[in-house]
């Protein structure tokens, strides 16, 4: 059982280095790891009740094997459908757990702490971040994401107004970045390099390629996909203007580490 482990550790290692090379190769080495480590441990599970059948040894490779392809089949398919293995390459193996604790610290401090950003309604010209929320807990990991240290470094550094706006609608995407008075806007959430997701929809980027042209863009969302569409910094970004763009996946822990970074290099963003 060790052994097998061991194994399917060593195969989800393996598309870290070889994704430039094979997707196809890296989704089937990270599927056969996890069905390694999946299949066996749940072979380990039931093996009890496998034996209590009194099924013969025949009968019983016959299940093992069948329950194999099984899981095996469903485990390929989900990490090539969702592309497991490029957020392994792009969050990287060792930001995993740090990106948990983050999650658990953080967000239910900052869900509380701008839970009533939707009321402010600000007439100068200021920095606003759109928050936008998905259903369930996945969702309001948002929260997690490093908000709060950007309006601490509004607050205390640059001394430039700041507003976090809880969106769960596209209308409410739409109104923080079509107003005229929001010249720097950071979006937070689920999405992808050409859109992003709100509520049970999904808006693309190019909608607003009418609005006011903003001095910054950052998306802070993970931006895959790049081959599908156009970002909103490519769409209204001011010639002169600055952004944060990086294609590939995001993580709460990721977005906390280029804030912090960016602070203290006082990006005045």
């Amino acid at each position: 059982m060790v052994i097998f482990c061991l194994l399917g550790s060593i195969s989800i290692l393996i598309p870290y280095f070889l994704l430039k090379k094979s997707k196809l190769i890296s989704a089937l080495f990270l599927a056969i790891g996890l069905l390694f480590i999946v299949f066996f441990l749940i072979i380990s599970l039931f093996l009890f009740v496998i034996t209590s059948w009194n099924l013969g040894p025949e009968q019983q490779i016959f299940l093992i094997l069948f329950l194999g392809l099984l899981i095996g089949s469903i485990s390929f398919t989900l990490v090539y459908q969702f592309e497991i293995y490029k957020a392994i390459r792009d969050i990287g193996i060792k930001n995993i757990p740090h990106n948990w604790l983050d999650t658990l610290k953080y967000t239910k401090i900052n869900r509380n702490r701008f839970n009533d950003q939707n009321q402010l309604k600000y007439l100068g010209i200021h920095s606003a971040a759109i928050i936008a929320l998905t259903p369930g807990f996945r969702g309001e990991m948002v929260f997690s994401c490093g908000i709060d240290l950007l309006k601490d470094y509004h607050r205390k550094v640059i001394h430039r107004p700041f507003y976090a706006y809880i969106c769960t609608n596209r209308d409410q995407v739409q109104a923080v970045i079509c107003n005229k008075k929001v010249d720097r806007v950071w979006i937070f959430g689920h999405g992808t390099y050409y859109g992003l997701n709100v509520g049970n929809d999904f808006i693309k980027y190019i909608e607003f390629k009418n609005a006011p042209k903003k001095d910054f863009i950052g998306q802070f969302h993970c931006n895959s996909h790049a081959d599908c569409g156009v970002s909103l910094a490519e769409l209204i970004l001011k010639s002169n203007g600055r952004k944060f763009v990086k294609e590939g996946y995001r993580s709460t822990h990721l977005n906390r580490n280029d804030i912090e970074y960016w602070n203290k290099l006082n990006w005045n963003c």
